[in-house]
């Protein structure tokens, strides 16, 4: 079984990845209101750059996604929806809690099976506090605190 990027993974804890964060810091600050709090967007300059480049925002989606485990996911979808919250004229973000159809670890693994998206009360409550992104090798990274 593969557990690489997986909720057992040590990512955090990889003293390459802790360098790479020193290197190339999250330099770019916005504070934006995100669920009636507020929601710290950082992002590096090879974000910045990359961003500047585009002809249309960015959409930007933190999932929880929930089934055998709580995971987060940060996606990069081609579009948001239209409430999305628009931080400039750059990118948009937009925060989703869905559940798993099943509970099966392998296919949970490798391709997050059919969802739907909570709607409660509660789960419209839950917010994220931060957002990282970052853009390396031709690619979108993020990562977000609840």
């Amino acid at each position: 079984m593969n557990l690489h990027g997986s909720y057992f993974s040590i990512e955090g804890w990889n003293p390459l990845t802790a360098m790479e964060r020193v290197l190339n810091p999250y330099r770019h600050i916005r504070k934006v209101p995100l669920r009636g709090g507020e929601l710290t967007i950082r992002w590096t300059s090879r974000a910045e750059r990359a961003l500047r480049s585009r002809t249309d925002p960015l959409a930007v989606e933190m999932q929880l996604y929930f089934a055998c485990v709580v995971k987060k996911r940060t996606l990069f979808p081609a579009a948001a929806p239209p409430d999305a919250l628009r931080v400039d004229d750059r990118f948009l973000v937009y925060l989703t809690t869905v559940e798993s159809d099943r509970c099966d670890p392998i296919a949970f693994a490798a391709d997050y099976p059919a969802r739907r998206e909570l709607v409660s009360t509660g789960a419209k409550r839950m917010r994220a506090r931060e957002l990282l992104l970052d853009y390396r090798k031709d690619r979108w990274s993020g990562d977000f605190f609840v």
